[in-house]
């Protein structure tokens, strides 16, 4: 997760001209921009109702130049005097998934009763249920934390250089597909015989130079440590597959449902800058006619935009 120094604050006024809470919902006249370096998400015609639960909404808009796959706003509730409103447990964050550029979205935590409009609830705190109830005075929204989307762009470097991450020669033609997950290849036989890929013996190098067993389409997750049966490809045919190192696969038995997990390749946010220049391989022996074939594929990571 990225943690972010906040360099902008949004601070919203909910009082009437004579100082009292206001009696209906209210609109609030300005765009609100919390800026944290060159990334800014803007709040736009958010207004708030008075009383308890209070419904806060409008709309929470990506003005950065960049997708984010998460977003985090911390919201404080202030009293006139300044004094915040003790919200309790997970009233005081609302988050975002998958928030692109120029795109909005309504100020929503989805713990709105089905008959409201879509807004941000903010039940009774613990303050009102001892009897007093606080009138709210201002709002105020911080980016807690987010992580901006990497985009990659790969070149491969050996056997051959190519930007299309092809290669070819006398016994098969190749071209990958690298995502941040897996690495999915398009593979041609080339030859008159046919040829078989011994998964068991293929493997990924990480950007740090670490071998990995690999897993491809079909295996069943349970077995991905195992023995795995080979591919066979005819003559002149083509097979479409992908090479995912098996150690970045775990079940995580804490999840409410449990589940397979899958840690990226190349990951988002921060640590994606850390990743350009570097390399990564992948090594694929074919056996054809008795012979072995090892070819190693290196490519580079050309450049990474976040």
């Amino acid at each position: 997760m990225r943690n972010f120094t906040l360099l902008g604050i949004a601070l919203i006024s909910v009082l009437t001209a004579s100082g009292k809470a206001p009696v209906e919902h209210v609109r609030l006249p300005n765009e609100i921009v919390v800026h944290v370096g060159d990334r800014g998400l803007a709040l736009k015609n958010v207004s708030i109702s008075p009383g308890w639960p209070a419904y806060i909404t409008g709309q929470v808009c990506n003005e950065a130049g960049r997708n984010w796959k998460t977003v985090e706003l911390e919201i404080d509730l202030r009293e006139t005097d300044g004094t915040k409103i003790d919200l309790g447990f997970m009233q005081d964050t609302v988050r975002y998934y998958d928030l692109e550029k120029g795109k909005c979205r309504p100020l929503d935590n989805l713990s709105r009763p089905p008959s409201e409009p879509r807004a941000i609830s903010v039940f009774k705190p613990r303050k009102a249920r001892k009897g007093v109830e606080p009138e709210i005075a201002r709002v105020e929204f911080r980016l807690k934390q987010g992580v901006a989307i990497a985009a990659y762009a790969f070149r491969m470097i050996k056997p051959a250089p190519s930007d299309k991450l092809e290669f070819t020669d006398g016994s098969l033609r190749i071209r990958f597909l690298p995502s941040k997950e897996e690495i999915a290849f398009e593979l041609q036989n080339l030859t008159d015989l046919p040829f078989t890929i011994d998964w068991n013996h293929v493997s990924y190098v990480d950007v740090s130079g670490v071998s990995h067993k690999v897993v491809h389409e079909g295996v069943r997750l349970i077995d991905r440590n195992g023995q795995l049966p080979p591919t066979i490809v005819p003559p002149t045919a083509k097979v479409n597959d992908m090479i995912q190192p098996s150690d970045s696969i775990t079940y995580d038995s804490s999840r409410v449902a449990g589940g397979w997990v899958r840690t990226p390749l190349f990951p988002d946010g921060d640590e994606a800058k850390a990743f350009g220049g570097r390399k990564f391989s992948i090594f694929l022996p074919v056996d054809s006619n008795g012979k072995t074939l090892n070819y190693l594929f290196t490519f580079e990571i050309a450049k990474v935009d976040y």
